[in-house]
C-alpha cells in the first residue's frame, strides 16, 4: 500500500487527497527449482485518486506510444479517478511471456459549465478506458531471461568482458507484442431540460497494434532495439483522423547506469 502525488513528481497536486495504490503479487512456484512454472508470477493493483475540474484537468491522453496518432479526444474531468490492473509473467530459460490488463475510470461530476451548450453544473457520464497487451520474447543466443532487467550476456560485443581476438556477437532477442486500447465517453441528452438544454455526443473508439522487435544486447549495459509496428486505427473520434493503418519503425539505443 502506497500514497503518491497522482500528478507526478514535477507537478503540484491539485487536491488535498493523495493517490492511494494497493498491489499484490504472487510467486506460487518460486522455490520449486527446475520446475516449469518456477518463473510464473501474477498479481494485480487498485488505485484511487481525485481530479479537480477547476484546475482544468482533462482525461487521459490517447496518443499512441509511437506518436503515430491520437485515437480519442480529451474531456474535462472532476471527481474520483479509479485504476484497476491485473498482470502475469512467465519466464523459463530464454523465454518470457507477459500479459496485462488495465482499466481507468475518470468521473465527470459537475463539469457541465465547462462544456459547450451552457449545460450548467450537471454531472456527465465518466470516461472509461480499457487496455491490454500480450507479448513473448526469446533469446536466440541462449541467455536466461530474468523477470526484470537485462539478461547477463554470455559473449559481450563490447566492454572489458568482450573476448579478445574474434569479436563476439553479444545477445540477440526476438520479440512480438499485441496491444489493444478502447475508450468510451457516454453521451447524454439534456434537450428536454428547460433550464440547461444541450446534448453531449457519445464517443466509443478503439485501436490495436502489432509489434515485431529485435533486441541486441551489446553487453550488460548497452542495448540496441528495433521495432516495427502495425497500428490499426479503426474508429477515430479526433478531428483530422481517418480510419487507416500506420506502419511505424522505431530505433532505440539504451544505456544502463
Amino acid at each position: 500500500m502506497s500514497a503518491f502525488n497522482g500528478k507526478g513528481i514535477l507537478v503540484n497536486n491539485t487536491t488535498n487527497e493523495p493517490e492511494i495504490i494497493g498491489r499484490l503479487r504472487f510467486y506460487p512456484w518460486k522455490k520449486k527449482k527446475d520446475n516449469l512454472f518456477q518463473g510464473l508470477a501474477f498479481g494485480g493493483a487498485i488505485a484511487r485518486g481525485r481530479s479537480r475540474g477547476l484546475s482544468g484537468e482533462q482525461s487521459f491522453s490517447a496518443a499512441m506510444p509511437d506518436v503515430a496518432y491520437t485515437f480519442f479526444p480529451q474531456f474535462r474531468i472532476n471527481g474520483p479517478i479509479e485504476r484497476y490492473n491485473t498482470e502475469g509473467t512467465w519466464t523459463h530459460g530464454p523465454w518470457a511471456v507477459r500479459a496485462e490488463y488495465d482499466q481507468l475510470n475518470q468521473f465527470r461530476r459537475a463539469v457541465g459549465s465547462e462544456t459547450s451548450d451552457n449545460l450548467g453544473f450537471v454531472s456527465l457520464p465518466g470516461v472509461i478506458a480499457k487496455a491490454g497487451y500480450g507479448q513473448v520474447t526469446y533469446l536466440l543466443t541462449g541467455e536466461t531471461r530474468p523477470e526484470n532487467g537485462q539478461p547477463k550476456v554470455k559473449h559481450p560485443f563490447l566492454g572489458p568482458e568482450a573476448t579478445s581476438g574474434a569479436r563476439a556477437l553479444g545477445a540477440w532477442e526476438l520479440a512480438f507484442r499485441y496491444s489493444r486500447v478502447k475508450a468510451k465517453e457516454t453521451g447524454i441528452d439534456l434537450l428536454s431540460n428547460p433550464l440547461t438544454p444541450g446534448f453531449v455526443p457519445t464517443f466509443n473508439n478503439h485501436t490495436d497494434q502489432f509489434t515485431f522487435g529485435v533486441n541486441w544486447y551489446l553487453n550488460y549495459l548497452v542495448k540496441y532495439q528495433v521495432n516495427f509496428s502495425v497500428d490499426r486505427l479503426k474508429d477515430p473520434s479526433v478531428t483530422g483522423q481517418v480510419p487507416q493503418t500506420y506502419f511505424v519503425m522505431l530505433q532505440r539505443l539504451q544505456f544502463r547506469f
